[in-house]
């Protein structure tokens, strides 16, 4: 089942990705890079996406709003990751 948190995550990514052709373009070019794939974490690879977006394009103010909707919501399922995290005993 997935988790609908990062569902609704990846819908708000794809909306700022499909926003205008230039986002996209540079999109696209990142996700093809070695340091993209290297990345294993799902979280930080959508945070790595909006990143790139800012730094190299210059986003609308909705599109700016859009990114900083999505870096919070990345944070909040972050920390409820954590706080869900079994703890483990030393070996």
């Amino acid at each position: 089942m997935a988790n609908q948190p990062l569902v609704e995550i990846g819908r708000m990514l794809w909306e700022l990705i499909l926003s205008r052709p230039i986002t996209r373009e540079v999109h696209a070019a990142y996700v093809q890079t070695d340091a993209f794939l290297m990345i294993g974490d799902d979280l930080e690879k959508i945070r790595a996406q909006v990143r790139i977006l800012e730094e190299r394009t210059t986003l609308t103010p909705e599109e700016t709003a859009l990114a900083t909707k999505i870096k919070a919501s990345v944070d909040a399922l972050s920390r409820s990751r954590l706080q869900s995290a079994p703890l483990h005993a030393p070996a």
